[in-house]
């Protein structure tokens, strides 16, 4: 893997420490009201991804740097 891809990755993996932080922070009622949407909104595009070529495209070209 080239080193800017594995940076990349390490960079995304890293934001994913965020997710218990903003637990923390914000307590369990503000977290999952924001938290919710976007894990309906991120599991929707999967779903999507996998029926239209043209989402799938996009989704991979944006993942394809990690």
């Amino acid at each position: 893997m080239p080193i800017k891809q594995e940076i990349y990755r390490k960079i995304f993996h890293l934001f994913l420490f965020l997710i218990p932080f903003f637990y923390i922070k914000f307590g369990k009622s503000e977290f999952l009201t924001i938290f919710v949407p976007v894990a309906i909104i991120i599991i929707a595009i999967d779903y999507y991804r996998c029926k239209f070529d043209k989402l799938n495209y996009f989704v991979s070209k944006f993942f394809k740097l990690i």
